[in-house]
C-alpha cells in the first residue's frame, strides 16, 4: 500500500504542475484533462494510506516479526559499503526524469499559438482604446511595441496575416486594423463594428507656450497662485504665458501633466518660478531667488 501510494502521490504533483502551466497559458482543455487525473491520482493516493492504516498487528504476530528479523539480523552478513554511482549509471538513471520534463515542455506550435494569442489580445485593446477616445499617445506605443515584437513569432504560415495587422497599427490605420483582425480570426467585441476615427497623435498638443516673448513673474505675483488654480488662472495673475519645460500624456487627458516656467523680472539673477499643473490644475510651486 505505502508503494502504490507513493506512485499514485508523485502522478498527483506531476498533473498538479502541469495544470498550473495550463493556467497560465490559459489552455482550458488541457487544464481540465489534467485537472482530473491529478484528482483521481490524489483520491486513490489517499485511499492507499487509509488501507495501510487500517492493517492491525497482533501482540503475537508483532513478537513472531521481532523474533524472525533478529534471526535475519543474525544470518545476514554485514552489507558492503556503499559505492558511489558510476558517470553512465548516472546518466542512466537522469535520462527518465529528463525525458519527462521534455515531455512536459511546450511544443513549438503551442509557443506560436500563444504568440498568436497575445497579438490579438493587444490590438483589440487598441481598437477598444480609440473607439473611446481613451488611448494615449504612450499607450499607444506601448501596444505597438507589443504587436510588432510578437508579429514576428507566430510562425511561417500566419507572417504574413500578422505581419499586415502589425503594420496597420503602426500606420494607426483603425478600419484596416479592424478588418485584418477578423480576418485572422479575431473575438468579436462590441467597438469591433462601432464607427470611429482613430485617436490623432500628430495634432499639435495644446501647451502652454508663449506666442511672443514670455511673461516675467514677480514674488508677489507668485504668493498670489495658489493650488488647484487652472493654468488660465495662473497666466492671468502674472500677465502671461510662460514656457513649458516638460509634459506627460495628451492634452485633454485626466493625468496629462505639464511643468511650465517663468522668469524673474531680473533675469541676470537667475530668478525663475516653475508650477506643475495635472488635468490643467496645479497641483504643484517652486521659486527660486524671486523679488
Amino acid at each position: 500500500m505505502t508503494a502504490l501510494f507513493g506512485i499514485f502521490f508523485l502522478a498527483f504533483i506531476v498533473f498538479f504542475f502541469m495544470c498550473c502551466f495550463n493556467i497560465l497559458r490559459k489552455n482550458a482543455k488541457k487544464l481540465k484533462r489534467n485537472g482530473l487525473i491529478a484528482i483521481g491520482c490524489f483520491v486513490i493516493s489517499m485511499i492507499a494510506v487509509s488501507l495501510s492504516g487500517s492493517v492491525t498487528v497482533t501482540p503475537k504476530e508483532e513478537a513472531t516479526a521481532a523474533s524472525k528479523s533478529a534471526a535475519e539480523t543474525v544470518a545476514t552478513p554485514a552489507a558492503e559499503p556503499a559505492t558511489e554511482p558510476t558517470a553512465e549509471e548516472a546518466t542512466t538513471a537522469e535520462a527518465p526524469a529528463k525525458e519527462e520534463a521534455a515531455a512536459n515542455e511546450p511544443t513549438q506550435e503551442e509557443w506560436e499559438a500563444s504568440y498568436r494569442e497575445i497579438v490579438l489580445n493587444e490590438t483589440e485593446s487598441y481598437i477598444t482604446s480609440s473607439a473611446k477616445k481613451a488611448l494615449s499617445k504612450d499607450g499607444y506605443e506601448s501596444a505597438l511595441g507589443v504587436i510588432e515584437m510578437y508579429s514576428a513569432r507566430v510562425g511561417t504560415e500566419q507572417l504574413d496575416g500578422y505581419s499586415r495587422l502589425a503594420a496597420a497599427v503602426k500606420a494607426n490605420d483603425l478600419d484596416e486594423t479592424k478588418a485584418i483582425y477578423k480576418e485572422l480570426g479575431g473575438e468579436d467585441f462590441p467597438e469591433l463594428s462601432q464607427d470611429a476615427e482613430p485617436v490623432d497623435f500628430t495634432a499639435a498638443a495644446e501647451a502652454p507656450v508663449a506666442s511672443g516673448e514670455a511673461a516675467t513673474i514677480s514674488k508677489s505675483e507668485y504668493d498670489r497662485v495658489k493650488d488647484g488654480m487652472s493654468y488660465k488662472e495662473v497666466a492671468n495673475i502674472i500677465g502671461g504665458e510662460g514656457e513649458a519645460l516638460s509634459e506627460s500624456g495628451s492634452p485633454g487627458e485626466e493625468y496629462y501633466t505639464i511643468m511650465v516656467m517663468y522668469y524673474g523680472d531680473d533675469a541676470s539673477t537667475g530668478a525663475n518660478a516653475n508650477f506643475i499643473f495635472q488635468g490643467d490644475k496645479l497641483i504643484n510651486k517652486a521659486q527660486f531667488s524671486l523679488k
